[in-house]
Order: C-alpha cells, then structure tokens, then sequence
C-alpha cells in the first residue's frame, strides 16, 4: 500500500461503488486510520446482505474481507443522504 485512506466517520454517507453499480450506504465503524472500514447498506450488494467489512488496497480501492469484492467509497454528492 502505497498511499493513506481517506479519513472516514461513523455513520457518514457515502457512495460505494461496486461492479459499476452505484449504492447509497453508511460507514457503521471505521479503524482509526481508516485502513478498515465497516460499510452499511440496505439489501445486498454483490453477496453481502447489509453490511461489507472492507480493508484499503490502495489506490482509493477497498476490498471485502470476506471475498475479495473490490469496492470504491466516496463521499455523496451535496445534498444527498444515504
């Protein structure tokens, strides 16, 4: 891992991208230096039934731990709410 992860908070919105798809989700706890990340969701998201427990791969990737499903996190855009 080259570069740092974005500083996440709990329960901040965000936009997870998966499979060229787009999600409205929710960042339910983060580590401290933001390196794991557990994200919120309603319904399920490539296997994953509500929630996604993710580690930084660098590059502004995630990666499940559970299957290796790359995901992206960004923030909303202004005005949107998860």
């Amino acid at each position: 891992m080259t570069d740092q992860p974005d500083l996440w908070k709990e329960g901040q919105g965000i936009l997870l991208e998966c499979e060229g798809e787009k999600f409205l989700a929710e960042i339910a706890m983060t580590s401290k230096n933001g390196v794991a990340l557990m994200i919120a969701f309603k319904g399920t998201i490539h296997g994953h039934r509500n929630y996604m427990p993710v580690t930084y791969h660098g590059n502004g990737i995630y990666r499940s731990i559970i299957d290796g499903t790359e995901v992206r996190v960004k923030t909303l855009p202004r005005g949107r709410r998860a």
